[in-house]
């Protein structure tokens, strides 16, 4: 392999969650329904499958799936399949080679190797069996829990570094198809992890350390040599610009500025965001994440959050409304007309669906999934922020005292600011309807008549705002 790609490409990659990431091992803990990817320390870490995995999927969508594209995708992933003709396995070797991700210390550190994490307050954080849990519940039109849609999810929060090898074998100096796999981590749809459409898995570049060697040249093959394995070495290499690095054109994003008109819950919490002598009997959801001084690493505090989740699931749950509205599909006429969300088209182009297997007369037909078009990230209410408690009781009619156990009290945010962001992807696949449907979904929104969090019938949830659209709104209210 080196006598015909003697140039070795090779980068040493640093980058930092933006919002929580989980990498499942697809297997449930004996407490919880999801466990983390990790290492011989108990650390969360990123497989290489994982990397290399989205880099291929990244980089066989910028060329369009075409034929030509595919070709130029496993000549440069490898791949592995059998020759209809002769029978005979056909494969060939992947010239990209990628690393694990290794977690940070406190100290940003890339570990290696067998410590004990306890000695270090990061990662004895980091080796819990779940050092951030997500209560999730999937509602259904009526505002109940659906069925098998109650669960949790164990993820590292954000601000947790990761620090991964990245290799390309060539046969030529200034190959552009490394500067393309470059380009690839700084791709909005670079995530990793699971729930990537619902708020986990983002990540930023903090550093990028590379080179190119020409293993024919004396020197190059010297300083290839006296280059050392771990991932903290970076003697010989340069520093990459991030800033060199361009994000794929052709995205559009919406970027919502709301205020809450009242009161705003969001449940799920299990620690009350301010202790008080009296602390509230349902605490609102928030969680802390990993700050970064330079090269040292500590824990905020806790601040309330509004995951990504919840926001996605109001917006779909109403586009669903608008988009039968749209198509004249009224359940008072024929209520088989009117689909729920699971079915909507539209609903099926911007957030995507799972794969299922439907049972039909002539037997069952397997559904494929597909990933949604929308990209929405978790949003951290870090800056001062009022906070009450709601009390509330159930009467007893006969008597008109309070039935036993029925009284209690609940956190809630008063009048909080902050600033939703969706990323659409492909924007160019969305119909005209379906684009009807989001901006009459995104006004429902803007004008205090889409709630989101608990208790929306009660009076909680509404906000006001104003919608910024990249194109200036071109894309929203253009053609088919």
């Amino acid at each position: 392999m080196l006598k015909t790609r003697p140039y070795l490409y090779l980068a040493r990659v640093q980058i930092e969650a933006t919002s929580p990431i989980s990498v499942q091992t697809g297997h449930a803990e004996l407490n919880f329904d999801t466990a983390l990817v990790r290492d011989a320390n108990g650390l969360p870490s990123l497989p290489a499958t994982s990397i290399r995995g989205v880099l291929r999927h990244l980089y066989l969508q910028q060329l369009d799936l075409r034929q030509l594209g595919k070709e130029k995708s496993q000549a440069l992933f490898g791949y592995g399949q059998l020759d209809q003709q002769t029978g005979e396995d056909d494969a060939q070797i992947s010239q990209v080679q990628v690393s694990w991700g290794m977690v940070h210390d406190s100290n940003n550190t890339p570990i290696e190797g067998r410590i004990d994490p306890s000695q270090d307050s990061i990662l004895d954080e980091l080796s819990q069996s779940q050092p951030l849990k997500r209560e999730r519940v999937r509602l259904n039109d009526k505002g109940c829990a659906e069925d098998n849609g109650k669960f949790d999810v164990t993820a590292a929060p954000k601000g947790v570094r990761f620090t991964f090898e990245l290799k390309y074998w060539s046969d030529q100096e200034n190959d552009s198809s490394w500067l393309a796999l470059l380009n690839l981590l700084k791709q909005p749809a670079f995530r990793l992890g699971s729930n990537t459409r619902s708020g986990f898995g983002a990540l930023c570049i903090k550093q990028i350390k590379s080179r190119c060697f020409n293993l024919k040249n004396a020197e190059d093959a010297t300083a290839w040599q006296n280059l050392s394995r771990k991932l903290s070495d970076f003697q010989a290499l340069q520093t990459h610009s991030t800033e060199a690095l361009s994000t794929k054109e052709g995205h559009i994003i919406a970027t919502i500025n709301l205020t809450g008109e009242g009161f705003m819950r969001i449940g799920g919490g299990d620690i009350p965001v301010h202790n008080s002598e009296e602390p509230a009997d349902l605490p609102m959801q928030s969680e802390k994440y990993l700050l970064w001084d330079i090269n040292k690493a500590s824990f905020s505090q806790r601040y309330p959050l509004i995951p990504a989740s919840a926001i996605k699931g109001a917006l779909a749950h109403r586009l669903t409304f608008h988009s039968n509205r749209l198509n004249e599909q009224f359940s008072d006429k024929d209520r088989a007309k009117a689909t729920l969300r699971e079915q909507c088209i539209d609903v099926k182009q911007l957030f995507g669906y799972a794969s299922d297997t439907d049972k039909t007369t002539d037997g069952q037909r397997k559904t494929e999934g597909a990933a949604g078009q929308v990209l929405l990230n978790d949003i951290y209410l870090d800056k001062p922020i009022q906070t009450s408690k709601l009390w509330h009781n159930k009467i007893d009619r006969f008597t008109g005292g309070v039935i036993d156990g029925a009284l209690y009290s609940e956190e809630v945010l008063y009048k909080p600011e902050f600033t939703i962001s969706l990323t659409f992807l492909k924007p160019e696949k969305v119909g005209k309807k379906a684009r009807e449907a989001l901006l009459a979904t995104l006004k429902d929104l803007c004008q205090g008549r889409l709630p989101l969090g608990a208790s929306g019938s009660r009076g909680l949830g509404s906000c006001t705002g104003d919608i910024v659209w990249s194109d200036e709104g071109q894309w929203i209210k253009g053609g088919a």
